[in-house]
């Protein structure tokens, strides 16, 4: 693999920490296997401890581990990522390596060396736990990103042959009437559901795009975006398909995923709406 083609697998989104349950998981499981590897293989002396004395050392490892993953995944990750990709969750991944050799280090220094920090333990734990982690984690990434690129790809495809398949049954579209308020109560914004191609939030305002005169218009209405949903919760053209942007289906085009989760197509302008997560497993179902 080239470097260019390198940076370019680098630079591929992808969601896999940006998943709470992933995190919880992730969190728990390390504990739990950190806690079962050092009583099964015994490392770092614990083989000369008795039952009740190597349970209460094991348990300060595991507990150590499970509270820096809790710290990393759950709490300073949040104020970090913006963008998720192949890369930074591969490094973020190998901090927690660095940061459980370090605590290790220090664990094992405080027990069995009258507290003395020797960088020579330090080091040792770090290559212990990248021997035993890195390559898993390497593996792991690049098996999940193929799988899921693979089965958002397969996904997609069947919603967009479906898709496709009721825009050939469909021979005209409403016009029903539409109309959304501001806070005031008053009428901001009149229309036909054909008119309307999505809405955006846009910071105390809500963006509403729509047709007119065959090209999209922008008209800013004082209200939140859940609050237009609450308004439009009976046409049920409209969806919520992100915290940011209400679609109506009737101008989906088609469907794209990646291993990052799915973008809506519309007909109109070339507009990519990203799909929010909650929506990702039932993408079929909606359309």
């Amino acid at each position: 693999m080239t470097i260019s083609k390198l940076q370019e697998y680098c630079n591929k989104p992808y969601d896999l920490i940006e998943s709470k349950k992933f995190r919880y998981l992730f969190v728990l499981g390390m504990g739990v296997f950190v806690f079962f590897f050092l009583w099964v293989f015994e490392p770092f002396g614990l083989e000369n401890l008795k039952d009740d004395e190597k349970f209460s050392v094991i348990g300060i490892y595991a507990g150590t581990s499970l509270l820096l993953a809790a710290l990393q995944f759950l709490v300073v990750q949040n104020l970090i990522f913006k963008n998720y990709k192949v890369c930074n969750t591969f490094m973020w991944l190998l901090l927690h390596l660095v940061l459980i050799g370090l605590s290790n280090g220090l664990i094992n220094s405080y027990l069995w060396n009258d507290g003395y920090i020797s960088l020579y333990y330090v080091l040792y734990f770090q290559w212990v736990v990248f021997s035993i982690g890195f390559f898993p984690i390497a593996l792991f990434i690049t098996l999940h990103y193929a799988w899921l690129m693979k089965r958002r790809a397969e996904k997609a495809l069947a919603v967009n042959a479906r898709i496709t398949e009721k825009q050939k049954r469909t021979t005209d579209i409403s016009e029903t009437p539409v109309s959304l308020k501001a806070y005031n109560g008053k009428n901001a914004f009149i229309g036909t559901i054909n008119r309307v191609v999505m809405i955006a939030s846009a910071e105390n305002y809500v963006e509403v795009h729509f047709i007119e005169k065959e090209s999209v218009q922008k008209e800013l209405i004082r209200n939140t975006l859940s609050n237009i949903e609450k308004q439009l919760a009976h046409h049920q053209v409209f969806i919520r398909c992100h915290k940011s942007y209400i679609v109506n289906k009737q101008f989906v085009k088609k469907i794209k995923g990646n291993a990052a989760g799915y973008k809506l197509q519309l007909r109109t302008a070339n507009y990519e709406i990203p799909v929010s997560r909650s929506l990702n497993s039932k993408i079929k179902s909606v359309f």
